[in-house]
């Protein structure tokens, strides 16, 4: 059990728990908890122990920064880390016989396959003899940085006329520079769905088409406040529920704030954008945490909080563009993210 660094920190709801039930029990769990996966809330998460997979499933843990894959993996999904937007650095152990890192990205093991460049790290550099990419091994990346790892595997794979080199580096925020000086003109991204094409009116009656994408975000961002007014009811979030709310707040004009948080970030993803929605707590007028949901933006490489359902309820703040620093109530906690796919 050495290879498991666990460190915990705080008075962990767990401990008060572990006092009322017997040693025999308080055993079972701490060695299933140990052998299956350690999640705590920490900056490194090491995973190892007798399980052999990683899927999209397996990680509870989302602000996971460096992650080591031990040698008993056998098995990694395509859509392992797509959750994992902080993750900075991945290892693999040296006794993996499937995978290995390099340049703190994940490959198999010949370095023929780019299986992840994680989310948080800001480049990469690509070995000459990568020949495939994995399909979300680009995750949560600009355009423009997708197409340069693009070409460079065309160039290994001999699509290319340029000399191979041992390595070609890609560096995310020059490519995003690049094109944001290039391309800042709104063009919509919305699929031939109901949703889709009910965001799309959306974008249209604002007549995005003319501004710039900053300008036609806070056009979404009031459009919200205009046009739709709470509704309190219970959650109950399933497979696809934020497509389900967003179409249900745009067809109705209501909706709570879980509702809210989807259909900006759908506005936002017609926009161009990389969006999601983010639930969790915030503090009340009682003192004690109550659900919230809200949107997150990524802009310029970074994560920003937009809740357009608090700016609405609390007029003498502004939550447009925030982060979790200065978002203007206190308690909020993130404990979840939720993607918004058409």
């Amino acid at each position: 059990m050495s290879y498991i660094p666990v460190k915990m920190s705080g008075n962990l709801r767990g401990n008060i728990f572990m006092k009322h039930i017997g040693r025999r029990i308080r055993y079972a769990i701490t060695s299933f908890l140990v052998f299956v996966t350690v999640f705590a809330y920490t900056d490194t998460d090491t995973y190892a122990g007798q399980t052999t997979e990683i899927n999209g499933r397996t990680f509870t843990n989302y602000y996971i920064t460096s992650l080591n894959i031990g040698p008993e993996i056998t098995d990694i999904s395509p859509d392992a880390f797509v959750n994992l937007h902080d993750l900075k650095k991945i290892t693999v152990s040296e006794g993996n016989s499937k995978y290995c890192s390099f340049c703190n990205c994940l490959y198999d093991k010949e370095k023929t396959e780019l299986i992840c460049i994680p989310q948080g790290l800001s480049g990469a550099s690509i070995p000459n003899t990568v020949k495939k990419i994995s399909p979300y091994a680009l995750e949560g990346r600009s355009p423009s940085f997708r197409r340069t790892v693009e070409k460079i595997v065309e160039k290994n794979s001999g699509g290319g006329d340029d000399k191979v080199s041992k390595k070609e580096d890609v560096d995310e925020d020059n490519d995003k520079d690049a094109e944001e000086k290039t391309d800042d003109s709104v063009r919509t991204e919305c699929a031939d769905t109901p949703l889709g094409n009910t965001v799309k009116a959306v974008l249209s009656s604002l007549s995005v088409e003319g501004m710039s994408r900053e300008q036609a975000l806070r056009a979404c961002y009031d459009y919200m406040m205009s046009n739709c007014s709470y509704k309190r009811f219970t959650d109950i979030f399933s497979n696809g529920w934020t497509n389900t709310y967003a179409l249900d707040l745009f067809t109705t004009g209501q909706g709570n704030c879980s509702s809210y948080a989807a259909g900006l970030a759908y506005l936002a993803k017609g926009l161009g954008y990389d969006s999601r929605v983010a639930t969790g707590k915030i503090g009340s007028v009682s003192g004690l945490p109550t659900a919230h949901s809200w949107t997150e933006i990524k802009i310029d490489g970074q994560w920003y909080i937009f809740d357009s359902e608090m700016d609405q309820a609390k007029s003498n703040k502004e939550y447009y563009k925030k982060t979790y620093d200065n978002y203007p109530s206190t308690g909020l906690t993130k404990e979840l993210e939720w993607s918004c796919d058409f």
